[in-house]
């Protein structure tokens, strides 16, 4: 018996002597001082590039493309291999917007999954929609036996190279991680898709990427770039002449607060604004937008770039139009 599961049926039956303690059915708890521990386990997940390599190869073999078709529809919906075996068209649902979603039971537990169905998962559905088998089992899928399904997976792994050991709750752990939450799916709703009762039930899916790190160190890495010196560079400055002639440099634009409000006739402090509205927004990224700089006299400054005036001429704009009335 596995470990996880001995765990889990110990703790199941202790919750259940102590309601017979209460019940004075039993005068002593014989688990009291007992402490279960349930250990991590290092469950395998496909990577994104893993993923797409499964999904770009063409199987000449039949029973390997439909094992596959199956694999990858549980990785952009996290459904169990017991319950894509039993989906059929009753449990698909349209919204008021005309979303399509998925709403069935979990076989396991009973809790209810709500799963928006993407694009790719949809395709794989009107794949197999006038299948023969599928009509006739009123499946959505052709869904083998689990340790058929099992013993396919690890061929296709051989196939598309994959050092990995593959079986069908692979599928359910690579949506939780890689597609859910390493494209900021909220962990809430990670529960939800994945029919969890509670939040701590999906932190066991919820693995740390690379990715998702380096997403989480971007402010990290802008905050510090601003603090980083690359020296003295050569610059534009766009410029206007008294007749209004605009004059574009032939070299890359970087300008500096003084300069944007001397080419626009404002304050800096309405630079100063502008520019932390843009960052602030996600308008242009801070770490491809703006640099820190050197001069010969061994002066620093912040510049940026053509992007950046642009927006700010556009919010300028959009001010001035706003405080004249003009909309």
């Amino acid at each position: 018996m596995p470990e996880q599961f001995r765990t889990e049926t110990f703790e199941e039956f202790e919750e259940g002597d102590t309601d017979c303690i209460g019940q004075r059915v039993d005068e002593k708890d014989p688990f009291y001082g007992i402490h279960f521990r349930i250990d991590e386990v290092n469950v395998e997940f496909l990577s994104k590039d893993e993923l797409e390599r499964l999904m770009d190869k063409d199987f000449e073999i039949k029973r390997l493309e439909q094992v596959r078709d199956v694999f990858a529809f549980c990785c952009f919906t996290g459904m169990a291999f017991a319950d894509v075996q039993q989906l059929s068209k009753e449990h698909l649902v349209k919204d008021n917007e005309g979303n399509l979603w998925i709403r069935k039971a979990r076989q396991k537990t009973g809790q209810m999954c709500n799963i928006p169905i993407i694009s790719p998962a949809r395709k794989l559905i009107d794949k197999y929609s006038h299948q023969p088998d599928c009509i006739a089992k009123n499946v959505l899928l052709p869904v083998l036996s689990n340790q058929k399904m099992n013993a396919y997976l690890k061929e296709i792994a051989d196939i598309c190279g994959i050092q990995k050991r593959l079986t069908t709750h692979v599928a359910r752990h690579t949506a939780a991680t890689v597609v859910f939450l390493a494209n900021e799916v909220s962990m809430e709703n990670v529960a939800k898709i994945l029919g969890h009762s509670n939040i701590r039930m999906t932190q066991h899916y919820a693995k740390v990427l690379d990715t998702s790190i380096l997403r989480d160190m971007g402010n990290v890495e802008r905050n510090f770039s601003k603090k980083t010196s690359i020296g003295i560079m050569d610059r534009g400055i766009i410029t206007i002449s008294d007749t209004g002639a605009v004059f574009m440099p032939a070299i890359p634009v970087w300008m500096t607060q003084p300069e944007i409000a001397d080419l626009f006739g404002v304050y800096c402090s309405d630079i100063r604004r502008a520019v932390r509205s843009i960052y602030k927004n996600r308008e242009s990224v801070e770490q491809d937008t703006m640099r820190y700089i050197k001069n010969d006299d061994r002066t620093s400054m912040d510049v940026y770039s053509l992007e950046v005036v642009i927006g700010v001429a556009f919010k300028l704009r959009s001010r001035e139009i706003l405080f004249s009335g003009g909309i």
